[in-house]
Formats: C-alpha cells, structure tokens, sequence
C-alpha cells in the first residue's frame, strides 16, 4: 500500500532511508513507531532510547541522538544567549562553525549501519536543525517527514 502512495506522487522506487523531522512533542515518536511498525527498520531495542513508562515516546537512535548532540555543540554561542532555553534546543547553532556531519566518521558509520537494514528511519528533534548535513550522506531519493506541532 506504501508503495502505491509513493509511486502516485511520483517516486520510481520507494525510498529506503527517511528522516522524521519536527520540534519536540511534535508526533515525531509517534511517526517514527508507525513507521516501524509497518516495517521500517529503527534499531534493535538497545539502540533505541526508549522510555518503559511511555512506550511511544522516544523511538531515537542513541547513535544518531550523540552525533547531532556532539555537532550542536560546536557552536560556541554568545555569552548568556542559551540561558532561556534548555540545552536540547539548539538554540545558537551555527552551521558555519565546525565540521559539517559530512565530514563525520560517526554520522557515516551510523548511515552505512542503517543502510544494511532497508528501509529504515530514524528521528531526533535535532534533525530538524541538521538533516541539511545528513542529506548529503544518504541516496538521492531519500525522503523527510516533517511533523509540527
């Protein structure tokens, strides 16, 4: 049925390799699940940061969740600018300062982890300040899903 809609809107082939981009409690945990259980590989369960209490929040990759955290903070922000906001955020990121995740051994690695899985996704609020660098380490026809809250 997924491979119909896709092909409807103009896709050769399914994609194999999606983001899930969107704002924290933006239903990107619960598109993320969906997305699994339809059969999209997320990871095993000790490479998920899953949460027992709520079992459909999380649904991150640890690796993916410590390559966006490590990128973000090679920013150095201005004094006192990430006060108001907590250290998830981002907030102050410059994708001009340090290396793009192109240029990362770890993002790399995580992609040709997921790659010898397809179809795989995977979130992380972070995406949405990072999937312009990710992008460039997937295939062409890699798609995002944007949520919003």
């Amino acid at each position: 049925m997924l491979s119909l809609s896709l092909a409807a809107v103009g896709f050769a082939s399914p994609p194999s390799q999606i983001l899930i981009l969107g704002p924290h409690h933006s239903a990107t945990s619960i598109v993320s699940r969906a997305l699994g259980r339809m059969g999209l590989y997320l990871g095993e369960q000790e490479d998920l940061l899953l949460q027992e209490s709520n079992p459909l929040k999380f649904w991150e990759r640890r690796d993916v969740v410590e390559v966006n955290r490590q990128r973000l903070k090679q920013t150095t922000p201005a004094p006192g600018s990430r006060d108001a906001f907590p250290s998830f955020v981002g907030h102050g990121f410059d994708p001009a300062s340090g290396s793009a995740l192109t240029a990362s051994k770890a993002a790399q690695k995580v992609v040709e982890h997921l790659n010898e899985h397809r179809p795989w996704a995977t979130k992380d609020p972070r995406l949405s300040l990072l999937a312009s660098e990710w992008l460039p380490l997937l295939d062409q026809n890699a798609v995002c899903i944007v949520t919003a809250s």
